[in-house]
């Protein structure tokens, strides 16, 4: 049986960050879900592990180093982008503990429109919230927050995976 590559589970997390997104931009635009401030930062955990993952793929992910600085980098986005899905759960299941959920980027948005930046219209695809924290939807009746936490801890579980097969 064939095992997988440290290089080829980057490979995978890499796939799984685009269908992440792009389930995001699905919900958004076509089921037509709101996003909120923290469903964005959840969004920009997952382009960020999709970042790192492209910047990991071309370099030498053979010896142990490469391997652990993949893993430490790729470890930044996706602790980050967990963390903001379980503060949001907390926001969602406890919504009198907390007054709100964050600044958005709807403020610094309207402010590159006005200066009439070039890619200020495309920031606003991915940046703009429209939803309160606590008045979140379901998906297949799970809340969002819940599947995002759900790609993070999966994502760490095969990160972790590609770290202990990828030392042998």
């Amino acid at each position: 049986m064939n095992k997988l590559t440290f290089r080829q589970y980057i490979f995978i997390i890499f796939l799984l960050t685009l269908i992440g997104s792009g389930a995001s931009f699905f919900s958004q635009y076509i089921m037509g879900l709101k996003p909120c401030s923290l469903c964005i930062y959840q969004r920009l955990g997952v382009m960020g592990v999709a970042l790192v993952t492209l910047l990991c793929l071309p370099f030498s992910l053979r010896s142990v180093w490469g391997k652990l600085l993949s893993t430490l980098l790729l470890l930044i986005p996706i602790v980050s982008g967990l963390a903001v899905s379980i503060r949001h759960l907390y926001i969602l299941y406890y919504p009198n503990a907390v007054a709100n959920c964050g600044p958005g980027f709807n403020l610094a948005l309207r402010k590159m429109q006005l200066a009439e930046k070039p890619y200020a219209d495309f920031l606003s695809l991915i940046l703009k919230n429209h939803a309160r924290c606590d008045d979140i939807a379901n998906l297949f009746g799970l809340p969002l927050p819940v599947w995002s936490a759900g790609l993070f801890s999966f994502l760490i579980l095969l990160l972790i995976v590609a770290w202990i097969k990828g030392r042998r």
